[in-house]
Order: C-alpha cells, then sequence, then structure tokens
C-alpha cells in the first residue's frame, strides 16, 4: 500500500503541471505549431539529393537550400559559415564546407548562446556515397529538428529571452578520420571566448519499431554534465508521449564536439538503433515520422526550458537532525540573478514528490516523519515570474541513532597505522569511539578504546608484525552510538619480520612439471638457513591483498611456478608501496613481461614512466614459443651456476621452454644469462646467452629478479643461491633479537595523542625528547601546554629543562568545561600540537 505524510498539502508535482503556466506555455504554443507534415517534407527534400556526402560537388547547393529555409521562415541573420575539412578519405587533402547558422536574438540576454541542431550531409557504407546515400535518418532527421523548431518558434512568435543558433552541421560522417563543421565551430567558439551555455544535437531521430506511446528515446550526455540528462528526461515525460531512457556518456557526433571544448552538451536519438544505418535503405519510407516530430518536440522542449528556466538548485545534502523524525535540507543557490523562492517537496518515491513548503532562505527542516523510512525529497528555483526549475531531488532516513561510519579504510604507515572513514551527516553527531584487538591466536590481550571527532586516527603504539582488527562507531550529543561498527584489519609497516615468501601458483597433482602446493611450500621455506624468521602465503587465497601483507618483512621472495598461473599485474601497485618503503623483492617466475608489464608479445620495449622500467629496471624483453632452457649461467663469480633438476620437469630432453629473456636499464646488472644444450643459430637455442637474471641495489629498494622458477633448480644451488642473496645483497637480518635494542636513545621528537581520549576530568599525555647532540646528550627547554580552542592558555604541563627520554604527564581538567582543547609540544626547534576532547 502506498504510503503518504499525513500532514502534508498533496500537490503532485508530476501529476499537475511542472512548471507555472508562463514558461509551460511558451513550450505548448511552439508545439502546437509542428507538425508531422512539415518534419516529412524537410526530411524527404533532404533526401531527394539522392546523396550529401561531404565530397560530392552538391554540397554548397545544399547548404543553399538550406540556408533558403531559414529565410523564407523570416529569419534575417543565416550564414553559410565556410570552412576547410581534411580526411584521410581524401588522403588530407582540404576541401570547402559549409554550416549553415540561422541565429535568433535574444532580448535581454544576447550573448548568452544555446545551440539546436543536427548534421545534414551523409554516408552509404554498402555502396558509393558519391551516387546514392540517401541519409532519411541518419540525418535528414536531425537537420529537420533544428529547421522545425525554428519554424515553429518563429509562427509562435517565441522571443527568448537569450540568443539561438539554428544550425545545420556539416562533415560530420568523417569526422573520426578527420575534422568536421561541428569541431570547426566548437574550436571557434573556443578560441572566440562565446558564452555558450548549451548546445543540443539531434543524430539519428526517426526509426522506431515500436506504436508510438510504447517507444523510446535515448537521452545521451557527457561527462561533468550528466544533470542535463535528467532535466532532459523530465521534459520528455512532460511533454511528448515517447519513454525517455538513459543514451550513452561522451558518445562522438557533434556534441562530442563541443563536450571537447568545456560547453555543456547533451543529445538524442532513437532507442532502436537503425538496420538501414549507412545503406541505401536508409529512406523515408523507413523512417517514423510521428516518432521524429515527437523527438523534435523533446529537443525544442529542452531548448525553450533551458533558456527561461531559473536554474536549477545546487548542492542539495540532506542532514538527519538525530530526532527520528526530521531532516535538514541545505542548498546553493543557482547563478540566476531573479529567483525569489525556493519549493520543497516530500515523497515516499522519487516519482510521487508532494508538495511540503516554500522557503526564501536555502535551508529547511522537514518535521514528522517516521523513524527509519526512506524519504526523498526535491527542491526547485522560482524565480520573479513564477517559473519553477525542475526540483533537484535527493532521499534521507531519519534516525534518532547515528549510523555504522561508512567507507572505513585502514593504510599501512612506517611504524603506524592509519584509519580514515566517510564523515556522519547527523546534525547531533559529537564523535567517533575506535576500539582496537590484537589478533593473536595465542594470548588474549584486552580491546584498546579511543575517541576523535575527526574522521581519522593514526595508530603509532603498535607491534612490529601483529595484525589489528579496529571498529569504529559514531555517537552523539546524547551518548547514542552506531548500532553497528565499521570493521578493518590492518598491521604497520615495520620491514623487520625476516622473509614472507609469497606463493602465486595455484598448484597441481605434484607430477613433474606440475607442483603441488604442499611440494612449493616445502621447498621454498627449506632453502633458507633455519634461523631466519620466515612465513609463506598464497596471493591467489587473500580477499584484500594490500600493504599490510608485505609491509612487515624486510624481505619478500614471489615465486611464480607455472606459466599459465601468471597474474602478478593485479598486484603491482601493492609491490610498488612495499619497494617504495624499502623493502627487498626477490622474484622467481615465468613471464615479467606479462607479469609487471600485462603484455602477451614476445618482443617488448617498455618506456620510462612503466612499472617495470623504472622499478624493475629491465628496458625490453624477448620470449620464443620455441626456445628450450637448460638453466642459468652465472654471469658473476659470486653467484653460483643454476641447473635444473630432472626429477621435477617433464620434458624428455631436460630442458623447460617459456623462459623469457629481460635486458637491464643503466644501473641494473645482468647475474644470470640463459642456458641451452641447442647452438643460438637453431630457434631452440635462439636465446642461448641472452640475460635471465638481474640485481638492482639502491639505497631505496633492492630487487633481485629470475625469469625461471627456482623450484626447478637443483636444490643445494638454490639454497647456495638464496642464502648469499638474503645475506650479501638484501641483509636480512636472523631471528636472532639484538639485546642492546632496549636500551636505544631516543632519535626524534614525538608527541602522542593523550589516551583516553575524550576524558572526564584527568588524560595522560606522552612525549619524546631525543638526542640530539654527537657525543653527549644535551639539555632542552621544553614547554607542554594546553589552549582552548580560540588559542587562549588554559594550563602550562611543563616548562623546564628536559633530558633525551620519553615523558608522561597527567592533566586535569576538573576545573574545565566540556569541548574541544589543543595542546602543543615546543622543544629546541621542534613543536607539535594536537586535539583532546573533555567529556563531563
Amino acid at each position: 500500500m502506498k504510503k503518504y505524510i499525513p500532514f502534508l498539502v498533496l500537490v503532485n508535482i508530476f501529476a499537475s503541471t511542472l512548471f507555472t503556466q508562463s514558461l509551460s506555455d511558451k513550450i505548448s504554443q511552439v508545439h502546437s505549431y509542428m507538425n508531422v507534415d512539415s518534419v516529412t517534407y524537410f526530411v524527404q527534400s533532404l533526401e531527394n539529393y539522392g546523396s550529401r556526402f561531404q565530397y560530392n560537388e552538391n554540397r554548397k547547393e545544399i547548404a543553399n537550400w538550406l540556408k533558403d529555409q531559414f529565410t523564407g521562415m523570416g529569419y534575417e541573420q543565416v550564414e553559410l559559415d565556410s570552412f576547410l575539412v581534411s580526411t584521410r578519405w581524401n588522403d588530407n587533402v582540404p576541401v570547402m564546407q559549409y554550416n549553415v547558422v540561422a541565429t535568433l536574438t535574444g532580448t535581454t540576454k544576447p550573448n548568452d548562446i544555446y545551440i539546436i541542431g543536427g548534421h545534414y550531409d551523409s554516408f552509404n557504407q554498402t555502396g558509393d556515397p558519391h551516387v546514392f546515400a540517401p541519409g532519411a535518418d541518419d540525418n535528414a532527421s536531425g537537420t529537420a529538428s533544428a529547421l522545425e523548431t525554428a519554424r515553429a518558434i518563429k509562427l509562435a512568435g517565441y522571443q527568448p529571452s537569450a540568443t539561438i543558433k539554428f544550425v545545420c552541421f556539416a562533415a560530420e560522417e568523417l569526422m573520426l578520420s578527420g575534422n568536421s563543421g561541428s569541431e570547426y565551430m566548437a574550436a571557434k567558439y573556443r578560441e572566440q571566448d562565446i558564452n555558450l551555455k548549451l548546445m543540443i544535437n539531434n543524430d539519428m531521430i526517426a526509426n522506431n519499431p515500436r506504436p508510438l506511446n510504447e517507444s523510446m528515446v535515448s537521452v545521451n550526455y557527457y561527462t561533468g554534465n550528466e544533470y542535463l540528462k535528467d532535466i532532459a528526461k523530465q521534459l520528455v515525460e512532460e511533454y511528448t508521449v515517447v519513454t525517455p531512457m538513459d543514451g550513452g556518456r561522451d558518445t562522438w557526433t557533434d556534441s562530442r564536439s563541443f563536450h571537447e571544448e568545456g560547453f555543456p552538451a547533451i543529445y538524442y536519438d532513437e532507442y532502436d538503433f537503425s538496420p538501414n544505418y549507412h545503406t541505401s535503405n536508409d529512406v523515408i519510407a523507413n523512417c517514423d515520422m510521428e516518432y521524429c516530430t515527437e523527438i523534435i518536440k523533446a529537443s525544442s522542449a529542452m531548448l525553450i526550458y533551458s533558456i527561461e528556466a531559473p536554474g536549477i538548485v545546487n548542492n542539495l545534502n540532506a542532514y538527519d537532525v538525530g530526532d527520528g523524525a526530521s531532516i535538514q535540507l541545505s542548498w546553493s543557490a543557482d547563478e540566476s540573478t531573479y529567483l525569489t523562492d525556493y519549493k520543497i517537496y516530500v515523497g515516499n518515491s522519487e516519482s510521487e514528490l508532494n508538495y511540503y513548503a516554500t522557503s526564501d532562505t536555502t535551508f529547511q527542516i522537514v518535521s514528522g516523519l517516521e523513524e527509519g523510512n526512506q524519504y526523498y525529497f526535491g527542491v526547485s528555483s522560482v524565480d520573479q515570474d513564477g517559473n519553477e526549475s525542475i526540483t533537484r531531488n535527493i532521499s534521507a532516513v531519519p534516525n534518532s541513532l547515528p549510523l555504522t561510519p561508512a567507507a572505513l579504510k585502514a593504510e599501512p604507515k612506517l611504524n603506524a597505522i592509519e584509519l580514515s572513514w566517510d564523515a556522519n551527516t547527523e546534525l547531533d553527531l559529537l564523535g567517533y569511539r575506535i576500539y582496537k584487538v590484537p589478533v593473536t591466536t595465542f594470548d588474549y590481550f584486552p580491546p584498546l578504546t579511543f575517541y576523535t571527532a575527526d574522521t581519522s586516527f593514526i595508530d603509532e603504539d603498535i607491534v612490529s608484525g601483529m595484525w589489528y582488527e579496529y571498529f569504529v562507531y559514531a555517537f552523539d550529543a546524547d551518548s547514542n552510538y552506531s548500532i553497528e561498527a565499521s570493521s578493518v584489519t590492518s598491521r604497520a609497516v615495520t620491514l623487520d619480520k625476516g622473509i614472507l615468501f609469497v606463493n602465486e601458483t595455484l598448484g597441481s597433482d605434484g607430477s613433474p612439471g606440475n607442483p603441488s602446493l604442499e611440494q612449493l611450500s616445502d621447498f621454498y621455506l627449506s632453502l633458507p638457513e633455519s634461523n631466519y624468521e620466515m612465513d609463506y602465503m598464497d596471493v591467489w587465497d587473500e580477499v584484500d591483498f594490500n600493504l599490510a601483507h608485505l609491509g612487515a618483512h624486510q624481505t619478500v621472495i614471489w615465486h611464480i611456478d607455472k606459466s599459465a598461473d601468471v597474474n602478478t599485474y593485479q598486484y603491482i601497485d601493492v609491490i610498488k608501496e612495499y619497494l617504495d618503503y624499502g623493502g627487498n623483492l626477490l622474484f622467481t617466475g615465468y613471464k615479467p613481461s606479462k607479469a609487471f608489464a600485462n603484455s602477451t608479445s614476445m618482443i617488448n620495449e617498455y618506456q620510462e614512466g612503466s612499472f617495470i622500467y623504472d622499478y624493475l629496471k629491465i628496458s625490453s624483453s624477448e620470449n620464443s614459443l620455441l626456445a628450450l632452457n637448460k638453466g642459468a649461467k652465472s654471469e658473476s663469480n659470486v653467484y653460483p651456476d643454476l641447473e635444473l633438476d630432472p626429477e621435477k620437469i617433464n620434458s624428455a630432453d631436460g630442458h623447460i621452454k617459456t623462459i623469457e629473456a629481460i635486458f637491464p636499464v643503466e644501473g641494473s646488472n645482468i647475474i644470470y644469462s640463459y642456458q641451452s644444450e641447442y647452438d643460438s643459430s637453431n630457434i631452440k637455442g635462439s636465446l642461448k646467452g641472452k640475460p635471465i637474471g638481474l640485481e638492482y641495489l639502491s639505497n631505496d629498494y633492492n630487487i633481485v629478479l629470475l625469469t625461471f622458477p627456482l623450484y626447478y633448480i637443483e636444490e643445494t644451488q638454490a639454497q647456495e643461491f638464496l642464502n648469499y642473496v638474503l645475506k650479501n645483497k638484501f641483509d636480512t637480518p636472523t631471528g636472532v633479537k639484538d639485546e642492546s635494542d632496549d636500551e636505544k636513545i631516543p632519535t626524534e621528537f614525538y608527541l602522542s595523542q593523550n589516551y583516553p581520549n575524550p576524558f572526564n576530568p584527568t588524560t595522560t599525555i606522552k612525549f619524546t625528547i631525543p638526542n640530539v647532540g654527537h657525543e653527549y646528550i644535551r639539555l632542552l627547554q621544553t614547554k607542554l601546554i594546553v589552549y582552548d580552542i580560540l588559542g587562549r592558555e588554559v594550563k602550562t604541563l611543563v616548562n623546564e629543562v628536559k633530558s633525551s627520554g620519553t615523558y608522561e604527564v597527567e592533566f586535569d581538567a576538573s576545573d574545565l568545561p566540556s569541548g574541544v582543547y589543543l595542546y602543543r609540544l615546543q622543544s629546541a626547534n621542534f613543536s607539535s600540537v594536537k586535539k583532546l576532547m573533555l567529556l563531563k
């Protein structure tokens, strides 16, 4: 059963008239002069030329005929706006073309320009377009829209407040192979800084296989001007018998030219695409002229409405008041200079909005709603003549409890985790409560609680390698909390937890050449010396693989042991973040070209700016389906040769396929080359001697990259190789703890967030003073002062000389009122400020 709001005046915006009488009458009066016979005459006359192909000799004759139509209607400002077109069709030889432009000057805003039009050239891809290209639907129908709109406006005596340009565009059909009439005009308008308010295009508006009352029209729109689609669709419903449908976005046609130059544009075309497109069958006998006339009414209504109606409101927002019965609406005014007030509508669905109130401000509280129900709100602007704009709509649900914070994200940082979420919009919202729970199976840790008024929180109190789950609740001034929390799990970047093996191989039956998951994990985990701290993961088994998975580890060993399982490209953003923090990466696997450049080509050249070039230091790669590999020859006296393990491969001649050669960027070193028993003159040995292993060592990050899986190498050689890299290239720490770590002297200033926060009446503030000297600990004058939100000093907590160390200070706010305060630490040249919240 339909639900109504009891006390509302039930005047339905759609059941009555969308606009006041004056604007609606202008549109209806123009429409009263439109008729099918006139539209048919224009389309048939254009078809009668046989072909309107842009390189036909009759192109100027057609342009002059169009000009005569406008002048015969009584338009005095009509011109052939000539320009040169070059396309590949004509070997880029410039040929003169002619846009036909009729102008109706505005009465009060002559410098505001509105265009309505369509192209008049035609094309035939099934025959010679020089001979026959009737183009009734494409696009005599669109040309007829400009002509019929101009004719009806002149007969109706409509005097627009802004200037209208009725344009028949030349040379649209080949615009993607050269330039066009619309591109010429749009570029000229941009160069001359013309104040073009809207371009309305009609292209193919006469094909309709349905009964007229069941027909549909596509309303196509452009990025940044999506609101025009909503206006156009409402006008189609108001003034025609067809049904509006969302069309394409940013479609190539004449309107796209204006969009590319930054002008607002929209265009109409038939919903059912013509089967006669660009054929000899695109004749008027295969067109629906009644349907075409309806679309012309739709686009002309859009033209008149856009000129005369007040602009729709902007930035409409709906805020939950928090009492379970009210929603506050706010908006900003359109730039129109003659607005007098706004009308507010409310309903239980977007299609049935009922009048609620009139406001002369950009603010309205809608009351008397039922908690938990979704309501739809519309706001329109009204000018001094009583013309009303289309509504801008929004929906909201009144609640007494805050909503669960949305879009919670956790971003690993160096020795910290940063949480962020979208702001709640409840007007009585006070802040957010955060629960932090360590994720562990071997011990119990009680949850920690934090409070903040911001939509972000940085947790720097972390244990290396520990995963934490965070729960975020919203709470209001009445201490109501959201029923549910948003939650997220993460851990910090610490780069100190030893080795992480990342497996990308899906695993098989364990036969030679088809290792099982168990065989892979057993092999790789057996390679490092026993005192390394190690972890292992299957990357494809992680729902949300991110930096938290890699960032705790100093070294990541990424292996792909079947060529069919290469899907690394989806993870390169995470790998890039890891390297940016200074991690060590050893990649051992098939097809770096596909893994890191998403290329399936055999030969690739990489450019600066790509991940594979900038980070992995690979300039090019080469592969061959027929080349056969039998291990890797060391190109350095510190690396061992690597030979294939015959027990693990399924090749009778002891070779493996699809091993890729990679060539280094300057600064990267070749460490291994392609080995094969076949001579390089044989296609099977075509890659012999080419690089298949590189290393790049720097102060930023370190990489060793092999284009073959270590799994297929003799185990003792693989162990020798890997342990050499871990010790001598990556300096990977073992699990033995440096006992001196616990007594390290602080090396940087730091001011922690107070705890608890909010608090009542006491809280603790922790700060660190570093050793800023080279040989001796210096004493520094240190101040810690609390201020109110206006910057007035409230209390001095510290004002003395402090030596290097970590300190805790208690702040007692028993004598202060509730509110947000600031505390500032200043020592030497260091200064830091944080917020705290007192709740009593």
